[in-house]
């Protein structure tokens, strides 16, 4: 007698997981996408300056993925763009930049301490004979901007390209900026040009150790300044 009820077959038995090996690897062992076998998944460190990489290997299809296979891989590997020190060398850049933000920041708030912790304790400043020349430390960078800065009722420091050039614990850089400054009785000056620094890695961080200000445009003020050398568009 046929049953009354529907009948319904018994559902295919669920797959076991895949043995799951895990492996610690140099954090230059890093392929182009084309290279990496599907099985390998990459869990991403958590710091930037993390020494080693883990890496999850997972069967696929049920099968274990030999480690022979990955030792195979770690030569092309290897030869990965990425390393320890190109990172570096980008947290350095991005360092450097901030430190030129930070500045421009500080003076348009017109904190003067602030402004002057992002110079080294012995730098050198100069922004031209007419502004005092050369002027060495702390105490000098003071003085300036108290004479100058403190004769405006706003300032506006923007900066533009950034360019860094890297030497081990030191650092060039050229930073565009458009300064405007509006003075008390509401007369505006606006000033463009370029801070040529030099910085030096510090245990507070990047500071600048040498500025010179080279001016390329300025309008409302009239007086000597140190130009950006120019070739004459005429030839």
């Amino acid at each position: 007698m046929p049953c009354a009820t529907k009948c319904f077959a018994s559902p295919a038995p669920m797959p076991l997981l895949a043995p799951v090996i895990t492996a610690t690897l140099p954090s230059t062992f890093i392929p182009a996408s084309d290279q990496w076998p599907r099985n390998i998944l990459v869990k991403r460190p958590s710091a930037p300056d993390r020494i080693a990489v883990r890496r999850t290997i997972l069967g696929e299809r049920g099968g274990m993925c030999p480690l022979a296979s990955l030792a195979a891989t770690n030569h092309q590997l290897e030869r990965s763009d990425m390393s320890a020190k190109s990172l570096q060398d980008l947290l350095d850049i991005e360092d450097i930049r901030n430190t030129e933000a930070e500045y421009c920041e500080a003076i348009d708030e017109f904190d003067l301490e602030r402004v002057i912790g992002t110079f080294t304790e012995d730098c050198v400043t100069d922004y031209g004979k007419a502004r005092g020349g050369a002027q060495t430390g702390h105490d000098a960078l003071r003085r300036r901007w108290q004479g100058q800065t403190g004769g405006a009722r706003h300032t506006h420091h923007q900066l533009g390209q950034v360019r860094v050039h890297l030497r081990g614990d030191e650092a060039d850089c050229v930073a565009y900026a458009i300064a405007d400054h509006e003075r008390n009785d509401g007369s505006r000056i606006t000033f463009r040009y370029q801070y040529r620094d030099t910085l030096r890695r510090t245990p507070q961080g990047w500071r600048i150790a040498h500025r010179r200000l080279l001016f390329t445009v300025v309008d409302g003020a009239a007086g000597e300044r140190e130009w950006l050398p120019r070739k004459d568009p005429r030839g």
